[in-house]
């Protein structure tokens, strides 16, 4: 998409602060989804009220304000919760940036 961001531009598509919101874009969303980096997505997301069991004492304790990141067996569900908090980010993003494009053109 870098290529493809730059080649706008340099067509005057799109101007200099267009480019930087789409590198923007591509570099902390759209990557993070085309290559399944999870590790990046759920950074900085934490789970609290999370019951944890010790097997040798069968005693459960509640654990709050847990890193999932350092915990492989969380980052599916916590990948669930970036889905949930930013799909309606980027179908904005994507539908205002289109119709913008779209109504650039129309006008040259």
């Amino acid at each position: 998409m870098r290529n493809l961001i730059r080649e706008l531009k340099k067509l005057t598509i799109i101007d200099s602060n267009e480019m930087l919101v789409l590198d923007d874009f591509n570099e902390n969303f759209r990557n993070l989804y085309l290559h399944i980096n999870i590790h990046k997505m759920i950074k900085g997301i934490y789970a609290k009220g999370l019951k944890k069991v010790d097997i040798n004492t069968a005693k459960m304790t509640i654990k709050n304000q847990l890193d999932v990141s350092k915990h492989r067996y969380l980052w599916f569900l916590a990948k669930n919760f970036y889905d949930r908090s930013y799909v309606l980010y980027v179908l904005k993003f994507c539908i205002h940036l289109t119709n913008k494009l779209l109504r650039k053109t129309k006008k040259q």
